[in-house]
Protein backbone atom coordinates (compact mmCIF):
# COMPACT_ATOMS: atom_id res chain seq x y z
CA UNK A 1 0.00 0.00 0.00
CA UNK A 2 3.01 2.28 0.62
CA UNK A 3 5.39 0.96 -2.24
CA UNK A 4 5.23 4.14 -4.00
CA UNK A 5 4.03 8.13 -2.87
CA UNK A 6 1.63 8.45 -4.89
CA UNK A 7 -0.28 5.40 -3.97
CA UNK A 8 0.70 6.33 -0.68
CA UNK A 9 -1.09 9.71 -1.16
CA UNK A 10 -3.68 7.90 -2.65
CA UNK A 11 -4.18 5.36 0.45
CA UNK A 12 -3.57 7.88 3.22
CA UNK A 13 -2.60 11.19 2.44
CA UNK A 14 -5.63 11.66 4.11
CA UNK A 15 -8.04 12.83 1.10
CA UNK A 16 -9.22 9.15 0.67
CA UNK A 17 -9.43 8.70 4.57
CA UNK A 18 -11.06 12.26 5.25
CA UNK A 19 -13.14 12.10 2.21
CA UNK A 20 -14.64 9.02 4.23
CA UNK A 21 -14.56 10.34 7.23
CA UNK A 22 -17.02 13.22 6.14
CA UNK A 23 -19.04 10.90 4.13
CA UNK A 24 -19.65 9.29 7.76
CA UNK A 25 -20.19 12.51 9.02
CA UNK A 26 -22.76 13.69 6.35
CA UNK A 27 -24.99 10.60 6.79
CA UNK A 28 -24.70 10.77 10.54
CA UNK A 29 -23.06 7.17 10.70
CA UNK A 30 -20.65 5.99 13.24
CA UNK A 31 -17.09 5.62 11.77
CA UNK A 32 -14.47 2.84 13.49
CA UNK A 33 -11.16 2.47 12.04
CA UNK A 34 -7.99 1.15 12.53
CA UNK A 35 -5.49 2.93 15.04
CA UNK A 36 -2.56 5.15 13.71
CA UNK A 37 -4.66 6.12 10.09
CA UNK A 38 -7.33 8.92 9.90
CA UNK A 39 -10.35 7.67 11.44
CA UNK A 40 -10.12 7.98 15.42
CA UNK A 41 -13.27 7.07 16.09
CA UNK A 42 -14.27 3.80 17.60
CA UNK A 43 -10.60 1.94 17.07
CA UNK A 44 -10.39 -1.61 15.81
CA UNK A 45 -7.07 -3.18 17.54
CA UNK A 46 -4.58 -3.39 14.76
CA UNK A 47 -4.10 -6.86 16.16
CA UNK A 48 -7.74 -8.13 15.68
CA UNK A 49 -7.12 -7.48 11.70
CA UNK A 50 -3.52 -8.95 11.11
CA UNK A 51 -3.52 -12.45 9.23
CA UNK A 52 -1.53 -14.78 9.88
CA UNK A 53 2.41 -14.73 7.91
CA UNK A 54 1.92 -16.35 4.66
CA UNK A 55 4.77 -17.62 2.77
CA UNK A 56 8.33 -16.20 2.22
CA UNK A 57 7.79 -13.78 5.49
CA UNK A 58 4.61 -11.70 3.93
CA UNK A 59 1.74 -10.92 5.82
CA UNK A 60 -1.10 -12.78 4.92
CA UNK A 61 -4.79 -11.96 4.15
CA UNK A 62 -6.21 -9.64 6.58
CA UNK A 63 -8.30 -11.28 9.27
CA UNK A 64 -11.97 -9.73 8.78
CA UNK A 65 -13.74 -12.03 10.48
CA UNK A 66 -12.01 -11.25 13.60
CA UNK A 67 -13.57 -7.54 13.39
CA UNK A 68 -17.19 -6.90 14.97
CA UNK A 69 -18.99 -5.69 12.11
CA UNK A 70 -22.52 -4.30 13.29
CA UNK A 71 -25.64 -5.67 11.57
CA UNK A 72 -26.59 -3.60 8.48
CA UNK A 73 -23.48 -1.93 8.64
CA UNK A 74 -21.75 -0.44 5.98
CA UNK A 75 -17.97 -1.91 5.76
CA UNK A 76 -15.69 -0.20 4.01
CA UNK A 77 -12.09 -1.45 2.88
CA UNK A 78 -9.19 0.28 1.67
CA UNK A 79 -6.65 -1.99 -0.09
CA UNK A 80 -4.38 -3.03 -2.59
CA UNK A 81 -5.41 -6.49 -2.50
CA UNK A 82 -2.36 -8.28 -3.29
CA UNK A 83 -2.87 -11.47 -1.22
CA UNK A 84 -2.05 -14.64 -2.00
CA UNK A 85 -5.63 -16.08 -1.18
CA UNK A 86 -8.87 -16.49 -3.12
CA UNK A 87 -11.26 -13.44 -2.63
CA UNK A 88 -13.35 -15.42 -0.90
CA UNK A 89 -11.20 -15.65 1.75
CA UNK A 90 -11.57 -11.74 2.44
CA UNK A 91 -15.14 -11.08 1.09
CA UNK A 92 -16.79 -14.06 3.08
CA UNK A 93 -16.08 -12.75 7.12
CA UNK A 94 -16.51 -9.18 5.11
CA UNK A 95 -20.15 -10.02 4.48
CA UNK A 96 -20.59 -12.63 7.52
CA UNK A 97 -23.56 -10.87 8.70
CA UNK A 98 -25.99 -8.33 6.88
CA UNK A 99 -24.56 -5.39 5.89
CA UNK A 100 -22.85 -3.46 2.59
CA UNK A 101 -19.32 -3.73 1.83
CA UNK A 102 -17.22 -1.17 -0.18
CA UNK A 103 -13.93 -1.96 -1.16
CA UNK A 104 -11.58 1.09 -2.33
CA UNK A 105 -8.65 -0.37 -4.20
CA UNK A 106 -5.50 2.53 -4.61
CA UNK A 107 -3.76 1.59 -7.65
CA UNK A 108 -0.53 2.26 -9.44
CA UNK A 109 -1.39 1.84 -13.34
CA UNK A 110 2.14 1.41 -13.55
CA UNK A 111 1.57 -1.65 -11.99
CA UNK A 112 -0.63 -3.25 -13.80
CA UNK A 113 2.19 -2.98 -17.51
CA UNK A 114 5.72 -2.54 -16.09
CA UNK A 115 8.05 -2.19 -18.66
CA UNK A 116 10.86 -4.03 -17.12
CA UNK A 117 13.98 -5.12 -18.89
CA UNK A 118 17.25 -6.86 -18.21
CA UNK A 119 18.25 -7.49 -14.49
CA UNK A 120 16.63 -5.82 -11.74
CA UNK A 121 16.67 -5.31 -8.08
CA UNK A 122 13.04 -6.09 -6.55
CA UNK A 123 12.26 -5.15 -2.91
CA UNK A 124 9.79 -6.84 -1.05
CA UNK A 125 7.51 -3.93 0.51
CA UNK A 126 6.37 -5.67 3.60
CA UNK A 127 9.85 -7.17 4.69
CA UNK A 128 12.18 -4.31 2.84
CA UNK A 129 14.32 -7.69 0.95
CA UNK A 130 16.12 -7.15 -1.58
CA UNK A 131 17.00 -9.46 -4.60
CA UNK A 132 17.75 -9.65 -7.93
CA UNK A 133 15.66 -10.99 -10.82
CA UNK A 134 16.39 -11.11 -14.23
CA UNK A 135 13.09 -9.97 -16.40
CA UNK A 136 12.50 -11.21 -20.05
CA UNK A 137 9.77 -10.47 -22.61
CA UNK A 138 8.03 -13.84 -21.68
CA UNK A 139 7.97 -13.43 -17.70
CA UNK A 140 6.99 -9.81 -18.15
CA UNK A 141 4.13 -11.58 -20.25
CA UNK A 142 3.28 -13.54 -17.67
CA UNK A 143 3.41 -11.20 -14.88
CA UNK A 144 0.67 -9.06 -16.94
CA UNK A 145 -1.74 -12.08 -17.99
CA UNK A 146 -1.66 -13.07 -13.91
CA UNK A 147 -2.22 -9.73 -12.58
CA UNK A 148 -5.23 -9.27 -15.10
CA UNK A 149 -6.18 -12.76 -13.90
CA UNK A 150 -5.71 -11.94 -10.37
CA UNK A 151 -7.93 -8.63 -10.61
CA UNK A 152 -10.22 -10.33 -13.11
CA UNK A 153 -11.19 -12.71 -10.18
CA UNK A 154 -12.31 -10.06 -7.93
CA UNK A 155 -14.25 -8.32 -9.95
CA UNK A 156 -16.34 -11.58 -11.08
CA UNK A 157 -15.92 -12.23 -7.31
CA UNK A 158 -17.42 -8.55 -5.83
CA UNK A 159 -20.28 -8.78 -8.45
CA UNK A 160 -21.26 -12.21 -7.46
CA UNK A 161 -21.32 -11.00 -3.86
CA UNK A 162 -22.57 -7.37 -4.68
CA UNK A 163 -19.96 -5.31 -2.96
CA UNK A 164 -18.91 -2.44 -4.84
CA UNK A 165 -15.06 -2.51 -5.73
CA UNK A 166 -13.45 1.22 -6.88
CA UNK A 167 -10.34 1.30 -8.43
CA UNK A 168 -8.86 4.58 -7.22
CA UNK A 169 -5.71 5.74 -9.76
CA UNK A 170 -3.09 7.26 -7.55
CA UNK A 171 -3.14 9.60 -10.97
CA UNK A 172 -4.46 13.08 -10.68
CA UNK A 173 -7.29 14.32 -7.74
CA UNK A 174 -9.11 12.46 -5.81
CA UNK A 175 -12.38 13.92 -7.20
CA UNK A 176 -11.47 12.63 -10.60
CA UNK A 177 -10.64 9.05 -9.64
CA UNK A 178 -14.02 9.00 -7.55
CA UNK A 179 -15.80 10.29 -10.76
CA UNK A 180 -14.21 7.83 -12.72
CA UNK A 181 -14.66 4.30 -10.37
CA UNK A 182 -16.22 4.97 -7.46
CA UNK A 183 -19.58 6.26 -9.01
CA UNK A 184 -20.01 4.09 -12.04
CA UNK A 185 -19.10 0.92 -9.18
CA UNK A 186 -21.64 2.28 -6.81
CA UNK A 187 -19.32 3.08 -4.24
CA UNK A 188 -20.17 6.49 -4.18
CA UNK A 189 -23.22 8.01 -5.08
CA UNK A 190 -23.44 12.65 -6.11
CA UNK A 191 -25.24 14.24 -3.14
CA UNK A 192 -27.69 17.04 -4.04
CA UNK A 193 -26.74 20.64 -2.62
Amino acid sequence: MFLTKAKSARTLELRLCHFLRRACRGAFARLSGEPGGAFDLQPIPCARTRGSRATAGRLGAPALGRVPWRGQSLRVVITDLLYPVPPEDILSPLLHSTGRAIIFLPLEPRRAEPNWDGQLELRECETAERRLFQSSPARLERYRANYRRHFALWDEACRGRGVALARLSDEGSLMDALLKSALPAGAVELAQA
